[in-house]
This record gives structure tokens, C-alpha cells and sequence, in this order.
């Protein structure tokens, strides 16, 4: 036997070999992945025409609205809430109108002020759409004075602001 014919016949093996390997992972991988939950079904939303397929959720635009396809192909809508708070609250919109939902809700924020002979404090807290509040700024300014007697600066209110 020759030595270009052994190359030859190793090469035609090892081709062979490549081959089946090649369709029997192509036949496993297709068996193993299966088919995708996406063949199951999907449902439409009749206010913008989208398909969405089974899990799969958008937010509509302009709107801070999440659609969801539930697995009986219903839509599932998620809005906005606006709590129920106390004080003297408003709705900040978010600065960025292309927000998916939750983060293009809006935010609530409460303002209490207090007046008293000897200080003023005025709170301002900000809450989510559910009622959590997430910030809180405290502002607090009292009087020291007038001081009585013969001292420099007697008879003038001084202001402090915490």
C-alpha cells in the first residue's frame, strides 16, 4: 500500500466520520431544544395591532400602559396607580417620556409645612405609584432670641437652617 492512499483513506474516513457526526448533532440539538413556547399561541392588541406571543409583554407608547399575553391567551393590562395620600400632593411626570412601565409612572410629591412662634419646618416626601415613599427632605428653621440685657446684639432674632 502506498503512502498517498493510506492519506487518502484516512482522509475519507475522517470525512465520513465528520459527517454522521454533523447529522446526528443536528437531529439531537433539534429533538433537545424542542419547540418553543412561542408555537403555542399568541394574542393581539386590538389598540396597536402588536402579536405578542405567550410571557412576552410591551408598554404601550405614550401611554405607561405593560400589555401581557397570559397563557390563556388573554391580555393582561398594568396602569398607573395614583395612592391615596395625605397632604397637600402632586404628580411629577417622569423626565423621560419613552420610560417602559412602571419607571414612566409618575411620582407623588407631599409638601407639609408647620409654623410655630419659634420655627418653621417645612417636609417634603416623594412616593411611588404604590404608596412607598422613596424620598423625604426635611427643612427646619428656628429663632434664637431677642437676648435681653445689655449685649451686643440683644434685641435681634437670629435664624438658623438645619
Amino acid at each position: 500500500m502506498s503512502r498517498g492512499s493510506l492519506w487518502s483513506d484516512t482522509l475519507h474516513c475522517c470525512c465520513h466520520k465528520l459527517l454522521l457526526l454533523l447529522c446526528a448533532a443536528s437531529v439531537l440539538g433539534a429533538t433537545l431544544a424542542g419547540p418553543s413556547y412561542r408555537s403555542y399561541g399568541h394574542c393581539t392588541d386590538a389598540e396597536t395591532g402588536r402579536e405578542l406571543f405567550i410571557g412576552e409583554s410591551f408598554t404601550r407608547p405614550g401611554q405607561c400602559i405593560r400589555v401581557q399575553c397570559l397563557g390563556t391567551l388573554q391580555l393582561w393590562e398594568d396602569g398607573c396607580e395614583v395612592p391615596k395620600l395625605e397632604g397637600n400632593c402632586n404628580p411629577v411626570p417622569p423626565g423621560n417620556e419613552f420610560l417602559n412601565y412602571p419607571y414612566c409612572c409618575p411620582l407623588f410629591v407631599c409638601r407639609k409645612i408647620a409654623v410655630s412662634e419659634k420655627d418653621r419646618r417645612e417636609e417634603i416626601r416623594t412616593y411611588n405609584q404604590y404608596g412607598t415613599m422613596i424620598k423625604q427632605d426635611i427643612q427646619q428653621i428656628f429663632s434664637v432670641g431677642p437676648v435681653k440685657g445689655n449685649v451686643p446684639g440683644a434685641g435681634v432674632i437670629t435664624q438658623f437652617e438645619i
